[in-house]
């Protein structure tokens, strides 16, 4: 078992509007076809322009002066069910699943399809908890 904080692994990929992942799978492949209730973190079809977690899933979106590490998101309390798409380019998100691992999603990029749909392009980071 590895000790907690150390990483499992990095993967960077494109969530595509209407796709979401759960953050225990390896590797980390976005899959369309489900809801809030299927994936950990989901970019809502539904919720135009929202980013929301499910399946027991939470989120807290870290300050831009914050340090993106295990130990930040550890001692984040400020959870939240869904943020707004069109605010997270360049943004940190500490992603709590509900089996225990925490993870740290980087929004590299964010694409507006049309006034209501964005992709994004995401660096996520699972660690051992």
């Amino acid at each position: 078992m590895a000790p907690p904080g150390r990483v499992l692994r990095t993967e960077s990929f494109d969530l595509a509007n209407g796709y979401g992942f759960k953050v225990k799978n390896a590797p980390l492949r976005p899959n369309p076809n489900g809801t809030d209730r299927d994936w950990d973190v989901w970019n809502s079809d539904v919720s135009m322009t929202t980013l929301q977690v499910g399946g027991g899933a939470s989120f807290v979106l870290l300050d831009e002066d914050d340090e993106p590490t295990y130990r930040t998101c550890q001692s984040r309390s400020a959870y939240v069910d869904y943020l707004d798409s069109s605010t997270l380019d360049g943004r940190n998100i500490c992603v709590y699943a509900a089996n225990g691992l925490i993870a740290l999603m980087h929004v590299d990029s964010s694409t507006r399809l049309d006034q209501y749909a964005y992709n994004l392009g995401v660096t996520v980071t699972v660690w051992a908890s």
